[in-house]
């Protein structure tokens, strides 16, 4: 079996799985509270925003603990898979339904209020939109739920509200009324948050609507939902919303093929190339208007293939119309594409957490057309040159270095390296070179921090690391692993606390080592912040430790999150057990 520090960043490119990148960005984070100012989104920083993002599961009380599950799959509305979404997938919001139906069920807005710190932990923008089945304006029951969930996110600035998920009838006079009651509604309580407001659900989304209607009214986003079979082209889209994007800020929800559907699948084009280009129109579109999207949804068969690894859909799997659709034909892949500035191609430059940005003097894997003469895995310290290949990191200065090389795979694979620590921070380029004279070339993105924690496998699950528990007099009563793995199935290993002990946590991590001070490392277990004592440099090239004190409040809370951020910089969320 391949040692640890080969194997730990194996799948974290199943999100970027062949691209090429251009223009390697991390999406921007959310950083609330928004106004609208004309046609854009600013944040607190006076900056403009657009929201990048895709929808979840439905929230339901009854389904919540599910769906928050962990474990050899992770539910929609958990920290991993809200993690993966806005490092692995680069995006920034999620879109998530509430029955107002439900509202009054005991406990509803504890948990709706533990799904959206989650969410928001995780530096993602939460858009709530709520629905009541069946109803096709805004009713009493309507406005009775936004008088209570107002109050509870009110003062949540990376959260907005979407006012009413479920129009249909026609009248634009009817509209402006019914919509007025709810952002009035809204704001008596004292919430400012921006306000999104759907469209009429039928073919004409806002065209014909005049943009004064709600001239009144502020921090106004409009939402709409194309569908392929009426709006194909920019001129359906000017008609149909884009004239709108000229003056107001404008949100394209639920653009996905739907496959299920027959209608909607039939007016996609069975071929994926031509299938794929009817999608990156439409992106193409918003990115010109600076509209901006949620799409497809996080689950099986629309944007990942899985709940395990989040594998993306394809559209090379297979277009087939009707309940029988492939889980694996979707936009996955091609989202993907887009929001990494990149095509189809041979290699992809990931850190530890799945994210773009590499953190000098830290390990970062690519994967694609490697061609090793073998499966290799390097010594201490890692080499620069194995199995007939090597690696050179050019930087934003210019100059060129060689890299080590951990571990490199025979053919298509994995190959792992550290960024030499003297590299400047900025764009810059990695070279994989062949002893046959052959060569391959990514474009990367390089910063002093980039923090990101190991795991087992594909970023994701029980943290890499040990405990100690001493006396309060410094004796060593206990030591051990936090974790342990069977081939590459990983489980936690409870770290015992107990009173009158000290029990710490070290973290095999990279991208932390060149950060001035711990108190720039935010870490919190089960939502609560704990001590960070120490952080520094492993004796493993490109490794780095960083050592936590496990509080006696935390004692018996069994598996949870660990969240860390360093600078505000997010690192993947990983999994840990205290008993």
């Amino acid at each position: 079996m391949r040692p640890l520090s080969a194997r730990i960043l194996t799948l974290c490119l199943s999100a970027v799985l062949q691209l090429t990148a251009a223009n390697l960005l991390q999406t921007p984070a959310p950083q609330g509270p928004f106004h609208v100012e004309g046609n854009r989104l600013i944040d607190a920083h006076g900056l403009s925003f657009l929201i990048r993002g895709t929808q979840t599961t439905p929230f339901h009380l009854k389904s919540a603990g599910f769906d928050a599950r962990s474990g050899n799959e992770f539910g929609p509305h958990s920290a991993t898979s809200f993690s993966t979404i806005r490092l692995r997938y680069n995006m920034n919001a999620v879109h998530i339904s509430v029955d107002v139906a439900e509202a009054n069920e005991p406990g509803y807005f504890d948990q709706l209020q533990s799904l959206v710190a989650s969410a928001t932990q995780n530096d993602l923008l939460v858009i709530l939109a709520a629905t009541e089945p069946g109803v096709s304006l805004p009713s009493a029951k309507l406005l009775a739920y936004w008088e209570r969930c107002a109050v509870v996110f009110k003062d949540s600035p990376n959260v907005i509200f979407d006012a009413f998920e479920t129009h249909s009838g026609a009248g634009w006079d009817i509209w402006r009324s019914s919509m007025q009651k709810v952002v009035r509604t809204i704001r008596a309580t004292g919430a400012r948050q921006l306000v999104v407001l759907a469209s009429w659900r039928d073919d004409s989304l806002f065209e014909g609507y005049d943009p004064q209607l709600l001239s009144r009214e502020s921090n106004i986003l409009y939402e709409v939902e194309p569908r392929y079979e009426t709006t194909r082209t920019d001129q359906d889209r000017d008609a149909k919303f884009g004239f709108l994007a000229n003056v107001a800020p404008v949100i394209a929800n639920d653009w996905d093929l739907h496959l299920e559907q027959l209608a909607a699948c039939r007016a996609i084009p069975s071929d994926p190339v031509a299938a794929g280009k009817v999608v990156l129109d439409n992106l193409a579109y918003f990115d010109a208007h600076q509209i901006s999207w949620t799409v497809s949804s996080f689950e099986p068969g629309r944007l990942i293939q899985d709940t395990g690894r989040f594998f993306p859909t394809m559209l090379e799997a297979g277009i087939k119309c009707g309940e029988g659709a492939s889980t694996q034909a979707g936009l996955g892949r091609i989202i993907l594409s887009h929001m990494f500035g990149a095509h189809e191609g041979k290699l992809g430059v990931v850190n530890i957490s799945g994210g773009v940005v590499l953190p000098r003097g830290g390990y970062s894997t690519v994967y694609g057309r490697i061609m090793a003469e073998r499966d290799s895995a390097g010594s201490k310290p890692p080499p620069y040159h194995l199995g007939g290949l090597s690696v050179e990191v050019t930087d934003s200065a210019n100059v060129t270095r060689p890299a080590r090389i951990n571990w490199a795979a025979a053919g298509w694979g994995s190959l792992n390296f550290i960024i030499p620590a003297r590299s400047a921070i900025g764009p810059g380029r990695l070279t994989i070179r062949r002893a046959d004279g052959t060569r391959d070339i990514a474009e990367i993105q390089i910063a002093d921090t980039a923090p990101g924690i190991f795991t087992g496998l594909n970023c994701q699950g029980p943290a890499i690391g040990a405990f100690t528990q001493s006396s309060v007099g410094g004796r060593v009563l206990a030591s051990a692993p936090i974790y342990s793995c069977k081939g590459d199935n990983c489980v936690t290993v409870a770290i015992p606390v107990a009173g009158k002990t000290i029990t710490r946590v070290r973290l095999v991590a990279n991208g932390f080592r060149n950060i001035t001070s711990a108190s720039q490392i935010v870490i919190t277990v089960a939502g609560v912040r704990v001590p960070v004592l120490s952080y520094k440099p492993a004796n493993d090239f490109g490794v780095d430790d960083v050592i936590i004190a496990i509080p006696e409040s935390l004692r018996g809370i069994g598996e949870t999150d660990l969240i860390c951020h360093v600078n505000g910089i997010l690192a993947n969320a990983v999994r840990i057990s205290i008993s």
